[in-house]
């Protein structure tokens, strides 16, 4: 099957149409949602006021909750006080990657806003990814050494400016 438009633009760009430009429908976070929850550790859901509307029993045995079906309808911050799926909906953007800590156990999450058919926001998903660090070793090994020069650099610069600027 031919993927590509007459004047060599792709039936990709159909999903970043005006209408669209800035979230997922409903209909594509449908039709990718069986993928992302069995390939997560966890999958939630919330509407427009960031209130929990699904959670699978995965995260819910993640977060300690004995039943999942109990917190449905409460605020996501009630529930996961670190949580920033309010961000995501109050802002309509994605959080693809975050490390999120919960009861000393870091997670890393991504977070994807949702719209109705007139891009008004629906509400947000949010999987979690790992469950674990062990296999981002090597990139938060990376990330550590950084900002350890960062924070190396800075401090140099901040010497020198307080240093003697005559001689």
């Amino acid at each position: 099957m031919n993927n590509i438009q007459p004047g060599g633009t792709g039936y990709m760009t159909e999903l970043f149409t005006e209408n669209n430009k800035s979230g997922l429908t409903r209909d594509l976070i449908e039709a990718l949602f069986p993928m992302f929850e069995e390939a997560s550790a966890g999958a939630i859901a919330v509407d427009h006021q960031s209130r929990i509307t699904w959670i699978n029993n995965s995260y819910a045995h993640l977060l300690g909750l004995e039943d999942p079906r109990a917190v449905i309808g409460k605020p996501v911050r009630q529930v996961i006080p670190q949580s920033r799926m309010p961000e995501v909906v109050e802002a309509g953007k994605p959080l693809l990657l975050d490390i999120m800590e919960h009861n000393k156990q870091q997670l890393v999450v991504t977070r994807l806003p949702f719209y109705d058919d007139e891009g008004r926001i629906m509400g947000a998903v949010a999987f979690v990814l790992y469950d674990d660090l062990q296999p981002l070793t090597p990139l938060v090994a990376k990330y550590r050494r950084l900002h350890q020069d960062l924070a190396a650099a800075r401090k140099a610069l901040a010497k020198k400016a307080r240093g003697t600027r005559y001689n």
